[in-house]
């Protein structure tokens, strides 16, 4: 398969005091596929996927090279950078509130981001959403659109962002977290939209998660980091399976200590 974006020697770092936040990350994404980049909080994930959509604060510095379909988007300039953003390159957030502006309804968000990219009217915008949102599960989409952010619960803003993700037609989607602070239920049908989004966009997606279990879902691939760097780079049953670094055993080992605890507690099997 044909390689969409191509990670080099990636450094991040702070300018005010030079601490790095990034060393040296290599991985390659491939069309249509999922990979995953895994690993605890502060590992670098976040600051990795900001770096790759120029999403970083302005004392942020970032070397090495980031390749899209023959464009270097670190060294790409920011008028540039913002066409690809959204049109060909998509961010999922974490926190589905901070993607929206709180003073204004969510049609207005979509109108303004589906004129910008192709020029569309606001019937043709709130058209073509509307029967995405359906297409997700979002129900009385029409009235969706009437509706302020904190209107809304944190699972029906991240199938909002599906939803436009699902009519841009992306390359390449980043999901940040996506499902971190939702319940497990909600969890469980993002999770479910993920899988579906990419059977009917073939977009490739990089997914950050802490979860083994979310990863195990939908990855096909698995970037592992921590303290900001990679330590393991593989196909998902050579990362689950198989792992050669110490750092990756114990995250599987955890995960699966975690699975064999519910399961018990599930079946009443507690001990005593």
């Amino acid at each position: 398969m044909k390689i969409v974006l191509q990670v080099s020697g990636l450094n991040i770092w702070d300018s005010r005091n030079e601490e790095t936040i990034v060393k040296n990350v290599s991985f390659s994404l491939k069309e249509n596929s999922c990979l995953a980049l895994v690993g605890e909080s502060g590992s670098g994930k976040s600051m990795t996927c900001k770096a790759i959509m120029g999403l970083t604060r302005p004392w942020i510095r970032c070397s090495g090279r980031v390749e899209f379909n023959g464009h270097e988007l670190l060294t790409l300039p920011k008028q540039q950078l913002r066409r690809l953003c959204g049109s060909r390159l998509c961010m999922i957030l974490q926190d589905g509130m901070s993607a929206f502006d709180p003073s204004c309804v969510i049609g207005q968000h979509f109108r303004e981001t589906l004129r910008e990219h192709f020029g569309w009217t606001v019937q043709q915008a709130d058209e073509r959403m509307v029967e995405s949102m359906l297409t997700v599960r979002l129900k009385n989409p029409t009235e969706f659109l009437k509706k302020y952010p904190h209107q809304l619960s944190g699972g029906m803003l991240q199938r909002a962002m599906i939803a436009l993700a699902l009519v841009l037609e992306p390359e390449i989607i980043i999901a940040d977290e996506p499902t971190t602070s939702l319940d497990t239920i909600t969890q469980f049908e993002v999770m479910e939209q993920f899988a579906a989004l990419q059977k009917r966009t073939s977009s490739a997606i990089i997914f950050v998660s802490h979860d083994l279990g979310v990863v195990n879902r939908l990855a096909d691939t698995v970037v592992v980091m921590k303290n900001g760097s990679v330590v393991e780079f593989g196909s998902l049953p050579e990362v689950f399976e198989q792992p050669q670094k110490e750092y990756t055993r114990y995250l599987v080992s955890s995960r699966q200590a975690l699975g064999m605890r519910f399961r018990q507690v599930l079946g009443g099997n507690e001990p005593c």
